[in-house]
């Protein structure tokens, strides 16, 4: 299963400097309008991206929420929600495709001052709000995040593999290990799940002559012991076939 990386954080207003921002952040808006000194306390972003830093890219707020953008080199934002009715401290951020990407943690008596601004909305300049170095969780390596599916959407967070139509699932060795044992119902449950008719079930051969099969279920035709010269009968398989042909000269 797909476990979200553990995230520490420290609650609590932090002392000195522009933390949790470089101290060269200037935590002011590109046009001026808004300042976010003091908003937040403190932050943990994942991010595999480890040559660019995160910064928060832009602020928007819709009546009761405000919506924080947080830019990683080219990536698409993560984004987080603030609502004062409902939400704590912590703000969670997710990707585009909602798999955890971090946390904010606002100070909660400086948020009305966002919403009292003139605009609704602004943005950042990457060194006006860039996080420092140690509230960035670098992913140290390629990982499976998300699952993409045929018709486009994606699955994270915790995934279920399970095995059907003859597919068994294991795990051996920390790796997920795939047998194809197959399924005798398998044309079944195609046929059945295409056409939403009726499945008739195929008519095995019980006897010939009263003979029954061997103990695999087949048959054995052959033309038996030559005991003449003139047999005629033949019996031969093509693409599982039989063919049943009689040959021979006329009699003198």
């Amino acid at each position: 299963m797909v476990q979200p990386s553990p995230i520490p954080y420290i609650d609590g207003p932090q002392t000195g400097g522009n933390y949790p921002f470089v101290d060269s952040a200037s935590l002011q808006s590109q046009d001026g309008s808004l300042s976010i000194a003091g908003l937040f306390t403190d932050a943990r972003i994942m991010t595999p991206d480890v040559i660019s830093a995160p910064y928060i890219s832009s602020i928007s707020w819709d009546g009761n929420t405000m919506t924080i953008n947080v830019s990683v080199g080219t990536s698409t934002p993560l984004v987080g929600t603030y609502t004062p009715l409902t939400s704590g401290s912590l703000i969670n951020l997710t990707d585009s495709a909602g798999r955890p990407g971090g946390v904010l943690v606002l100070d909660v008596e400086q948020a009305p001052g966002v919403a009292s601004t003139n605009s609704n909305s602004a943005t950042f300049l990457p060194a006006a709000t860039q996080f420092v170095a140690t509230c960035v969780i670098p992913e140290t390596a390629d990982g499976v995040t998300g699952f993409l599916l045929p018709d486009g959407s994606t699955v994270s967070g915790d995934v279920w593999f399970v095995g059907e139509n003859g597919v068994v699932l294991g795990w051996e060795n920390g790796e997920l290990k795939v047998q194809l044992v197959g399924d005798p119902y398998f044309t079944r449950v195609s046929c059945e799940g295409a056409t939403n008719l009726p499945y008739i079930p195929p008519v095995p051969l019980a006897t010939i002559n009263g003979m029954q099969p061997n103990a695999i279920g087949d048959f054995a035709i052959t033309t038996g012991v030559i005991v003449t010269a003139d047999n005629v009968l033949h019996v031969t398989s093509a693409a599982n076939i039989l063919n049943f042909t009689l040959s021979g000269g006329s009699i003198a």
